[in-house]
């Protein structure tokens, strides 16, 4: 009877085995199809105008793009109409200087405001975040006025600053978070041995702070590249122009060629996406290995 008993109850595990695998196996493909979908949603639009660019001006505007007549024309035809090399350095000038600045003051007042106790940080630390719900229209005018009284129209260092200043309270407000996260006991021990508050900083904190302060340049970087309100503001020469400037620049009222507008657009979101792709596996490491470096 006994043995009967344990056969039985076996049989009557194995379709509850069954439901739970037949779960986990749906779960799994709910998931994969969510992720396809983020996936086409998000790199639709990118294709599409990969696609479109090297298609001639008529076939854009077709109901659906063929992989059939493709060429490099419109990509040509970009660096004729415009000076597509000139303006891709005036944004990696503009986006990397004002990173390395952001990120820098971010992480030296982040680090301050995470370990040391300061009257009115609460609200200090309420200030930097509402400076980020002006809207940048509203601020255009005063910075125009600022820039001009300090001969800084015109200017790539002029806009650097202001892509600071927007940058500034994210990275603030990141790096101190992120320094909050990091146990008090590696400070001490570093100032246990020598080290001084600045020594501790560059020798402890900042080797094991690499995925926030790459995360925190990523979207520094991202902002100012992406810019066009202030750019198309305070530059006025061509030689100045960042290339979302320069791309505007092909849209007349006589008419757009779209080709070559569509093909200056994937020269001016290649660099982002290699930049991100060239980041990504050591941000992954980093991040997955968490405080143990």
């Amino acid at each position: 009877m006994a043995g009967i008993s344990a056969g039985t109850s076996v049989l009557a595990r194995r379709p509850r085995r069954r439901q739970r695998a037949g779960r986990r196996a749906s779960r799994y493909a709910a998931r994969q199809a969510l992720r396809l979908l983020v996936i086409v949603f998000t790199a639709g639009p990118f294709v599409w105008i990969l696609l479109a660019s090297l298609e001639g001006p008529q076939a854009i505007f077709r109901s659906r793009i063929g992989l059939s007549g493709m060429s490099l024309a419109n990509y040509r035809g970009a660096f004729t109409a415009i000076d597509v090399s000139r303006y891709l350095l005036n944004t990696a000038i503009v986006s990397v200087g004002s990173a390395l600045i952001a990120v820098g003051l971010g992480v030296l007042a982040g680090y301050g405001l995470a370990r040391f106790r300061i009257i009115g940080d609460r609200w200090l630390l309420l200030a930097i975040v509402a400076t980020q719900l002006f809207p940048g229209l509203l601020l255009t005018i005063p910075l125009y006025l600022i820039l001009r009284d300090f001969g800084l129209i015109d200017s790539l260092l002029g806009l650097i600053l202001v892509y600071t200043v927007f940058s500034l309270p994210f990275a603030v407000w990141m790096m101190r978070n992120y320094f909050r996260s990091i146990p008090g006991e590696l400070t001490d021990a570093g100032l246990v041995d020598g080290c001084s508050l600045l020594g501790v900083l560059w020798r402890v904190i900042l080797p094991i702070s690499v995925p926030a302060i790459i995360a925190c340049s990523a979207f520094c970087l991202v902002l100012a590249w992406d810019d066009f309100l202030y750019a198309s503001t305070f530059l006025i020469s061509n030689s100045h122009y960042t290339v979302s400037v320069g791309l505007y620049s092909l849209m007349s009222q006589y008419g757009t060629n779209w080709g070559v507008l569509l093909a200056g657009t994937v020269l001016a979101t290649l660099p982002v996406i290699a930049a991100f792709m060239a980041v990504q596996g050591r941000l992954t490491n980093l991040l997955s290995g968490g405080m143990k470096g």
